[in-house]
């Protein structure tokens, strides 16, 4: 049994002096033109949905973590408008976008 200020000492020792310390990671030239032209593909891919409005779905995540809130929406059992089982709220303003033209 420790009390709260020793389990801080020693959280923050461990921190400090272990495995846990933050190091610098060196990326070659080749990890990042990796690293570009997978952002480049990911930031493709999503453009392409913005215009044909259509969002892929990852049916691997379905029953991850007690499952997917809205897997009956997505099998058809279930509406968007069903508001027993979906809450409307407004976004946020921030997350309010407008389109880019590209």
């Amino acid at each position: 049994p420790e009390t709260p200020e020793e389990f801080q000492i020693r959280l923050s020792e461990a921190i400090t002096y272990d495995n846990f310390a933050r190091r610098p990671v060196h990326r070659t030239v080749s990890d990042m033109v990796d690293y570009l032209s997978d952002m480049w593909g990911v930031a493709s891919n999503i453009r392409e949905a913005q215009k044909a409005n259509r969002w892929p779905r990852n049916p691997r995540s379905c029953k991850n973590y007690s499952g997917c809130q809205y897997f009956p929406l997505c099998t058809g059992v279930a509406s968007e408008e069903d508001e027993s089982m979906f809450i409307h709220k407004p976004a946020h303003e921030e997350l309010n976008c407008k389109e880019i033209a590209v």
